[in-house]
């Protein structure tokens, strides 16, 4: 019996949620042809075979949320454990009705041209301050100061103080106030003791500048300068 081997698997989340999309029907494209994987939709996560390729550039696409453009690198991933996160910007129709709010607007003329992504920054502070960071087990983790009552992960932040803002997740929790997350760890080195952490949702303008991004319901927001 022939073996099965696997290329890299997608597991698709939703960066508004966190969550894994479990009801998604996706379509994957690569260079105009369609591309077939097998799906586990429990885990919200799609199986591709063994194609040869060191790097792979497909688009992936579905009627609740924005197409996306995403470039996988084997080498990058584990090979006992190739999975790569995929997060998804959801549109408005993809919530349902009254479950979250719209930070909504149009985005003055961008250096890229449209549709651009858009970052939008909760005022409510989430009541942590960056305290240190280190590696652990080829991670950063982030250890913070301060007292919340929120569920941090799997949701998107970014850290005061840093001249480009990079948006990040914090993955996973390790202690108290001790989160590991997918920040660079050159990035990380520009952050200062005492920087806050703040709650960020994302989404893409439409080809004229307009965009709708999903927030919690009832919070204050503003629109980041990504550039």
């Amino acid at each position: 019996m022939s073996k099965i081997r696997i290329a890299f698997v997608l597991r698709m989340v939703d960066d508004f949620t966190g969550e894994p999309v479990r009801d998604g029907r996706f379509l994957f494209t690569s260079g105009g042809r369609v591309l077939h994987s097998i799906p586990k939709k429990k885990e919200g996560m799609y199986v591709f075979l063994e194609s040869g390729e060191e790097r792979f550039c497909l688009t992936v696409e579905s009627a609740g949320y924005h197409k996306k453009e995403v470039v996988i690198r084997r080498g990058s991933l584990d090979p006992a454990y190739p999975v790569a996160e995929i997060r998804l910007y959801g549109r408005p129709e993809r919530y349902r009705r009254g479950c979250c709010g719209l930070f909504t607007g149009r985005l003055a003329e961008q250096p890229g041209g449209f549709p651009a992504e858009v970052l939008a920054e909760r005022v409510r502070p989430v009541g942590l301050t960056f305290l240190k960071g280190r590696q652990e087990d080829g991670r950063r983790l982030l250890a913070f100061k301060g007292f919340t009552r929120e569920e941090l992960t799997g949701r998107t932040y970014i850290l005061s103080g840093m001249k480009n803002p990079l948006p990040f997740v914090l993955t996973e929790k390790r202690g108290i106030n001790e989160y590991f997350a997918d920040l660079p760890q050159a990035r990380l080195k520009e952050v200062r003791t005492g920087a806050s952490l703040i709650r960020v949702y994302r989404s893409v303008s439409d080809a004229s500048g307009i965009y709708a991004v999903p927030v919690e319901k009832g919070e204050e927001c503003r629109l980041l300068d990504m550039r």
